[in-house]
């Protein structure tokens, strides 16, 4: 198996490459970025290419699956940069998906995209997702669900998968992470154990068919999580949430 992954040398992308590495039915690995990085992994090739503007199916011919990870937050002043970013550039993706004919498209969504729900139960996954109409977040990812909704009507044949996960941390990248929601400028002592309180949330193992919660306020936000044991169906608790996507900039 080949697999191609958008987006590698993010947060999520490094630890999917070094596990994707790690599985034996996965024979090579392409980690596509902006940048070629100095990590090497067994099993894992690097290119460079920009979502936003350049050739994608090339690098995806021959490949059993491609995950999207690639997503852009900052410069959170340049809206028009990050809607060709996150939003064009997840449709070039899926269109690159389609052209190179590639079986399997797993896209990273985020808890951010989901409606208004009711504060008095839970709702699961099938929930509309609408984002929050205050958060540009919330609304590109609002936008790229329904650009994916489109691109399966037009091709069945790929399977689609659309993960909807909250903050997702790890220690190795605690400085791009700092940097992306407190500013380049945030004083580094002020992210000392004892001055940030931390709780770890790492389980010993998470059971099959774990389903994520909603955001209570913004996106991107954790909220508790329900599980699914021994297969049963454990919904999500989905929280207040409004809005509708914006037009692409000019």
């Amino acid at each position: 198996m080949r697999v191609v992954v958008v987006g590698a040398t993010g947060n999520v992308g490094t630890s999917l490459v070094g596990a994707l590495a790690r599985d034996s039915e996965v024979d090579s690995v392409l980690g596509l970025a902006r940048r070629l990085p100095a990590l090497q992994v067994p099993k894992v090739e690097w290119a460079t290419a920009d979502v936003a503007v350049d050739e994608l199916a090339p690098h995806f011919r021959g490949a059993d699956a491609v995950v999207h990870l690639a997503w852009a937050i900052q410069p959170s002043r340049d809206r028009n940069l990050l809607w060709r970013i996150n939003v064009s550039g997840s449709d070039r993706v899926f269109q690159a998906v389609a052209d190179a004919g590639v079986p399997a498209l797993v896209y990273a969504s985020s808890v951010g995209a989901y409606s208004p729900g009711p504060k008095d139960r839970f709702v699961d996954e099938s929930w509309p997702t609408h984002g929050i109409p205050t958060s540009f977040y919330g609304r590109h990812k609002a936008e790229v669900e329904r650009r994916l909704d489109r691109f399966e009507q037009e091709h069945p044949k790929v399977r689609t998968v659309r993960l909807r996960p909250g903050l997702i941390f790890k220690r190795e990248a605690a400085s791009g992470i700092r940097r992306l929601f407190a500013g380049p400028f945030f004083p580094s002592p002020l992210a000392r154990r004892g001055f940030v309180r931390s709780t770890s949330a790492r389980p010993t193992a998470w059971p099959s068919g774990a389903t994520f919660a909603a955001p209570s306020t913004s996106p991107p936000s954790p909220c508790s999580t329900r599980r699914s044991w021994h297969g049963s169906s454990a919904p999500a608790r989905c929280p207040s949430l409004a809005g509708s996507p914006e037009p692409p900039p000019r």
